[in-house]
């Protein structure tokens, strides 16, 4: 029998598994059924949906007398099965000639994309996401939001900084959050803050790309912390085998890993790059540092497209992604949506949109080492949630609140060699 006859009459007679059920997989296998056969399968499912109940055999062989009825041999799900080998040999077939003949034409480049986006694409709609009909479906959806209820935690990852957590419940599968701020405000501290915070309780893997800086920087940045040392120590080669060992150790005590892509010399990366890195990892967690410099130019019709398809990629993959971005230049002391560059397509795109800038002491006429810290936009929760953090660079200590980490009066330019610090 062809397989399509083998699914139609699993359909009709294996009663070990629920008719909805059974053809709900059928219909999002999106299987090429025969012409013939497909009116056969469109009658029984019209006789369901009018009498809520399966046509009799008798009923099917009077209007379709040429069509083999019979209980086949194997059950429901091994059919099923076979109908999946069957999408993915011949989808699989379709994608290699599609990506073979780009590479002839267009080179390895262009290929290697298509590859990347098309690696992913469900084949069946039953293993990502089933329609919901609200009305036929709210006694499985109200029991399936009880469940959860009673059995999950709502929370996110968090990242450790209250004021953040609480207004957005932390970052949620397929988020995609983007801290703002000046140059030299810090921005890239607090990506790798928030990264050892949420990373200390949860297990898995976590990517860190950055388009600013090489992933010795980005290491630097994160054992600093960790051992509570001045990260200008570790550029000049001034650390001491006690705080290494310090931050060797509290890097032991973290459960979550930290995989980091920099800019390296020759070495560039895009979207499909970090896409193709989400399905080798399978991170808990994403961080684009410089997301804004994955566009290939200034024109707002780029900057759209990268910010549309990183949401699309957090979409795709259910990883949620945090990416850093540039402020436009402003007087202003308190930042606000209008500041970031593009602003339209990130308050369209990103879940939450976060910026921060750092507070001047207006006697000193200096900036301190205090940062303003604020939600600008949120999908989820309140949109204006305003904080403070402090960030001591004597002892890498990050407070959140007015308190100063390393002393009420310091301040980071007062401190750092001329030339301030590499933020």
């Amino acid at each position: 029998m062809r397989l399509d006859v083998l699914l139609i009459n699993t359909l009709i007679f294996d009663e070990t598994v629920e008719y909805t059920e059974r053809y709900r997989k059928i219909t999002g296998l999106k299987f090429l059924f025969d012409e013939r056969n497909k009116k056969v399968f469109d009658f029984v499912v019209s006789h369901y949906d009018q009498y809520r109940k399966l046509p009799d055999i008798q009923t099917l062989k009077d209007h379709f007398p040429a069509f083999d009825f019979a209980p086949p041999p194997e059950p429901f799900a091994f059919y099923i099965e076979e109908a999946k080998d069957f999408r993915r040999e011949k989808t699989l077939r379709e994608a290699t000639s599609r990506i073979e003949s780009i590479l002839s034409k267009e080179g390895p480049k262009p290929a290697f994309s298509e590859f990347v986006s098309s690696a992913r694409e469900p084949l069946f709609e039953e293993d990502d996401n089933v329609d919901l009909n609200l009305k036929k479906d709210i006694d499985s959806s109200i029991a399936e939001y009880q469940r959860k209820r009673d059995s999950e935690d709502a929370w996110g990852l968090c990242t450790g900084f209250s004021f953040l957590d609480n207004a957005t419940l932390g970052l949620q599968p397929s988020d995609f959050w983007v801290l703002a701020a000046r140059p030299k405000n810090f921005k890239t501290w607090m990506m790798c803050k928030m990264y050892l915070n949420i990373a200390a309780k949860k297990p898995g893997k976590f990517l860190l790309f950055s388009k600013e800086m090489p992933k010795y920087e980005i290491e630097g940045r994160l054992l600093s912390i960790l051992g509570e040392f001045d990260y200008q120590k570790y550029l000049r080669y001034e650390v001491e085998d006690g705080e290494l060992k310090r931050s060797k150790e509290a890097l032991e005590e973290s459960v979550g890993e930290a995989v980091i892509i920099g800019q390296e010399p020759g070495q560039s990366f895009d979207l499909a790059y970090i896409k193709s890195k989400i399905y080798q990892y399978e991170p808990a967690l994403v961080g684009i540092d410089g997301l804004y410099l994955l566009s290939k130019s200034v024109d707002w019709k780029d900057v759209t497209d990268v910010t549309r398809k990183t949401r699309g990629i957090a979409l795709d993959t259910g990883v949620p992604i945090f990416a850093t971005w540039q402020l436009n230049k402003s007087g202003k002391k308190r930042q606000s949506m209008d500041d970031l560059a593009y602003a339209d397509a990130l308050s369209q795109d990103a879940t939450a949109v976060i910026v921060q800038s750092r507070i001047e002491d207006e006697v000193l006429e200096k900036y301190t080492n205090t940062l303003d810290v604020a939600i600008v936009g949120s999908r989820r929760g309140p949109s204006e949630v305003k904080g403070k953090v402090s960030i001591g660079f004597k002892s890498m200590k990050f407070v959140e609140g007015e308190e100063d980490p390393d002393g009420a009066s310091w301040s980071v330019d007062s401190v750092l060699p001329e030339g301030g610090i590499d933020v």
